[in-house]
C-alpha cells in the first residue's frame, strides 16, 4: 500500500511540476550558455554512492573566477587605503 502511495504520489508530482521546470530551463538555457543540469556524486545510505542531479545554478567556470575576483577586489581595497578613499589615510 505504501509503495502504491509513492508511486502516485511521483507521478502526480511529475504532472504537477513539468510546466515550472521547463520554464526555469528556458530561463537557464536563455540566460547561461553551457549544461542545463549539474550532477554531482553523493555518498548515501550504507555508504552508497549515487548520481545526484539538479539545475545548474552557478556559471560553469565558478571556481576559476572566485579567486579572479578574490584578487581583483584585494587590488581595490588596497588603492583606497593607499589613497585615502575609505577615510583612514
Amino acid at each position: 500500500m505504501k509503495r502504491l502511495i509513492d508511486v502516485i504520489g511521483s507521478i502526480v508530482a511529475l504532472v504537477v511540476f513539468t510546466p515550472t521546470m521547463l520554464v526555469i530551463m528556458l530561463l537557464i538555457n536563455l540566460e547561461y550558455k553551457g549544461p542545463l543540469f549539474y550532477g554531482q556524486t553523493r555518498i548515501g545510505k550504507n555508504g552508497a554512492e549515487f548520481k545526484m542531479w539538479k539545475f545548474r545554478s552557478m556559471i560553469e567556470n565558478v571556481h576559476e573566477l572566485r579567486s579572479q575576483m578574490m584578487r581583483m577586489a584585494q587590488c581595490s581595497r588596497y588603492s583606497m587605503v593607499c589613497y585615502g578613499e575609505l577615510g583612514n589615510g
